[in-house]
């Protein structure tokens, strides 16, 4: 336990530890951490994959058909109607995470952005219909990378790395998604 270990470190300026290994605080077991570097990186492949891939399915005649010359235009009025949603999240976000716990949060960030990125081939309008799904991925996402797991699940003298753990994962998922958007991009015709 935590207590043990600073007894037995007090006093010792040379701390033997293993280099790679992560001290969990009590009741914290490596399956939770585990999940914590998955969220990580699920939430690194749903971002990049809303901002790569969303463009090949916003200019097919098949879905959304927006024109190339309006395309940046068009997703920087609705980035930026999404982020206004984000920033007025993140106003509530403790009151959010406090009322309903962090699993709850959690779970409700996952699915946000799992039925946001779902939806987006179902629907052949910017306004209203990708505005609200991209709010709705915007808001999971918010709720989804704001929950303090890496600072409850690790001790303190093991937090960088814990966060270069959390950084690789990113960087996984970070290239995951680049690797599924190459290839989806092989799929889709040329225009």
């Amino acid at each position: 336990d935590r207590e043990d270990l600073l007894e037995k470190h007090e006093g010792n300026t040379e701390v033997k530890r293993k280099p790679w290994y992560v001290g969990l605080n009590p009741g914290i077991s490596p399956f939770n951490f585990f999940c914590f570097l998955l969220i990580t990186f699920l939430t690194t492949v749903v971002i990049e994959t809303k901002l790569n891939f969303a463009m090949y399915i916003l200019e097919d005649p098949n879905f959304y058909n927006v024109p190339k010359d309006e395309l940046a235009s068009d997703m920087g009025k609705i980035n930026a109607i999404a982020e206004g949603a984000n920033i007025i999240v993140s106003l509530f976000f403790g009151v959010i995470v406090d009322t309903f716990g962090r699993k709850i949060v959690l779970m409700l960030g996952l699915a946000s952005m799992a039925i946001g990125l779902g939806l987006v081939p179902c629907f052949h309008t910017l306004y209203p219909a990708y505005l609200i799904l991209r709010i709705i991925v915007s808001i999971g996402i918010k709720l989804t990378s704001g929950i303090p797991l890496g600072p409850d699940y690790v001790q303190t003298d093991f937090l960088g790395v814990a966060s270069a753990y959390a950084i690789g994962f990113n960087f996984l998922g970070s290239f995951v998604a680049q690797t599924l958007i190459f290839k989806l991009n092989t799929f889709i015709p040329s225009q």
